[in-house]
């Protein structure tokens, strides 16, 4: 699983940013867990607040194996990343946009019983 944060939020809760004005952003960064065992697997860092979750798309490539699942956040909603990972041999999950448009291609099944 990878998740994208902007850091601001994070550092105010822990107190760490109090003295700091409100709106100076304190970094982005991106963790890679393995749900299964429950570990840490990666955690990557950007100074530059603004930046998009596409930016670490390249280390998450450098992590997806043939027959693995990714399940990244929307922040990681990019179709060239999606092509890149089935070209790997790698699956994912990730929630639609809100003003996502899709249409079936093909119906594999179409049970009550699945």
């Amino acid at each position: 699983m990878a998740d994208g944060s902007t850091l601001e939020a994070l550092f105010r809760k822990l107190g760490s940013l109090v003295e700091r004005p409100t709106g100076q952003l304190a970094g982005k960064m991106c963790v890679v867990i393995d749900l299964v065992r429950q570990l840490l697997l990666e955690v990557r860092f950007r100074e530059e607040a603004r930046v998009f979750g596409t930016n670490f798309i390249p280390e998450l490539l450098a992590l997806a194996g043939k027959k693995s699942l990714r399940i990244p956040n929307r922040g990681f909603y990019d179709f060239q990343f999606f092509v890149d990972l089935m070209g790997q041999g790698a699956h994912f999950i990730i929630r639609l946009e809100r003003n996502a448009k899709i249409e079936a291609a093909e119906c594999f099944s179409d049970t009550d019983k699945v």
